[in-house]
């Protein structure tokens, strides 16, 4: 059985950088939870968080467990961070 997020725990998230919607860019690293929404339906369990750095952004939480330890090794103790990049090309206009 997979562990449960609690409120305020840190885990690592990975980067998520956008070719079409740069204003979007984030940095992975370390990040708190502050959000957890269980979304059970029928035989799938899937929890879903969301962070104070990435806010507006859901994760996996199985699938970040599986990856602690290759996101620990690429970001050992940074804070995860938006890094928006408003720049035209970077942007499909919405």
């Amino acid at each position: 059985m997979i562990r449960k997020p609690k409120l305020r725990e840190s885990i690592y998230v990975p980067s998520k950088l956008y070719v079409g919607h740069g204003r979007d860019d984030k940095i992975g690293g370390l990040a708190q939870i502050i959000r957890i929404r269980d979304d059970e339906k029928e035989t799938i369990n899937s929890i879903m968080i969301e962070v104070l750095e990435h806010r507006g952004t859901f994760y996996n939480w199985q699938i970040l467990l599986e990856r602690q330890d290759e996101l620990k090794a690429k970001f050992g103790n940074t804070r995860a961070y938006p890094d928006p990049d408003y720049h035209p090309s970077v942007n499909d206009p919405r």
